[in-house]
């Protein structure tokens, strides 16, 4: 009796097997197979490389709607011209430090009307025991008391951690009315009339000034170390397409209406 339950078994078994080797066989039938890695690389198109490298770098950063400065304002919640009043640092229960910075706003391009101050909360600042040591955080961004800024801001106001409850997008620097990157190149504003596109590029030289080379934390000075050769920048002279403050209101209001 025995022999015959496990020679059942056995026929079972090989039953199962016969019907498992059927169905992955035919599969390959069934469904289209996956892309090899030459496929992918065939179908990726220069269109695929532009919207890599924007989501990367302001050297171009033109967008399907034909409008580079709508499309950044229209990803942020909230976009504002702002002088730095003050900062402060705070610290968690395990000495974590954070950096607090207030501003008062000037003009709120996007977001709540009327609003005249806002404080931003980011991870980083020196040591709490004061021997100098200094967290930095490669998200968190360098500000400096008294200077104006151009901000956009994405919020989330049920972010569990404070500090993550606002955080920069993008960050124009503004200096004598220009606006540049944070490391002091400046803002082309480029267009196609004829196509009606218009796109942000960077100058090919950094401003001279002290602020675009300095951060400063606290009691503590940093310096930044640029080489000379701007290889990877597009070479476009300063000039009246440097994008002012003033100039991108007027251009923001106009495509908001």
């Amino acid at each position: 009796m025995r022999r015959q339950i496990v020679r059942y078994l056995q026929i079972l078994a090989l039953t199962l097997l016969s019907q498992a080797w059927c169905v992955s066989y035919a599969q390959p039938n069934l469904a289209s197979p996956e892309p090899t890695p030459e496929q992918r690389d065939a179908a990726f198109t220069a269109q695929d490389a532009a919207r890599e490298a924007s989501a990367w770098s302001l050297q171009e950063m033109e967008q399907e709607d034909g409008d580079a400065l709508s499309q950044l304002t229209a990803n942020a919640d909230l976009v504002f011209r702002g002088r730095v009043e003050s900062q402060t640092f705070i610290y968690d229960a395990d000495g974590t430090p954070f950096t607090q910075t207030d501003f008062v706003l000037a003009d709120v391009v996007k977001g709540r009307a009327g609003l005249s101050r806002f404080t931003l909360l980011q991870e980083g600042g020196p040591s709490q025991s004061g021997d100098g040591r200094v967290l930095l955080v490669s998200n968190s961004r360098h500000f400096a008391v008294g200077e104006d800024e151009l901000l956009f801001i994405e919020l989330q106001p049920d972010a569990v951690l404070e500090n993550r409850r606002a955080e920069v997008q993008h960050r124009f620097r503004i200096y004598q009315e220009q606006l540049y990157t944070e490391d002091g190149q400046g803002i082309i504003l480029s267009q196609d009339q004829a196509q009606g596109k218009r796109w942000l590029e960077l100058s090919a030289d950094r401003h001279p000034a002290q602020r675009f080379q300095r951060i400063q934390i606290g009691e503590h000075t940093l310096t930044k170390r640029f080489q000379p050769d701007l290889s990877d920048a597009i070479k476009i002279p300063q000039g009246n397409n440097h994008l002012s403050a003033k100039s991108f209101d007027s251009v923001i209001a106009t495509r908001l209406m």
